[in-house]
């Protein structure tokens, strides 16, 4: 298997700082390229459409994960300085952004970070890893957070 991009969307949150690292330790090895991938949907104004414009509030929305986006990448890129990293900005649902994406655009691998969200809460919400784990065109590993590890537990030492 030859990797040479591995996609990661980030969420900016501690699953996401998992995955990126994971990911920068896969493109060491491979000498592969990340593209961290942020899609956001702005936020829908609460009265009908054609009441106000609502352009300055989509501007102000993607701004803003521009500057959270680019301060993630710096936070991260100091890990290794000779992975390539680059960083996409999509105005988009996540699953399907990531999805198109990784299609588009001949990713080998997506490392994608999970909640840990329990089965019940997942199948009433829905997930972003779970709809992309499912629809992606490459392969897809999902990083847990270390909190949501479960220790191995050992079996008690027979009676002596």
């Amino acid at each position: 298997m030859q990797i040479q991009q591995i996609l990661v969307p980030v969420d900016f949150s501690d699953s996401s700082k998992e995955a990126v690292d994971l990911a920068q330790t896969l493109a060491q090895k491979f000498g592969a390229k990340l593209i961290l991938l942020h899609a956001f949907e702005p936020p829908a104004p609460a009265v009908p459409s054609g009441f106000f414009d609502t352009a300055p509030l989509r501007a102000a929305a993607r701004a803003s994960a521009e500057r959270l986006l680019d301060a993630f990448r710096s936070q991260r890129a100091h890990l290794d300085p000779d992975v390539q990293v680059s960083a996409v900005l999509i105005e988009q649902s996540p699953a399907p952004a990531i999805i198109e994406y990784a299609g588009q655009h001949s990713v080998d691998m997506i490392v994608l970070g999970s909640h840990g969200h329990t089965a019940l809460r997942q199948l009433l919400l829905g997930g972003v890893a779970e709809k992309v784990v499912r629809r992606a065109p490459c392969p897809v590993l999902m990083v847990r957070p270390k909190e949501k590890y479960e220790p191995v537990r050992q079996p008690p030492d027979p009676p002596r």
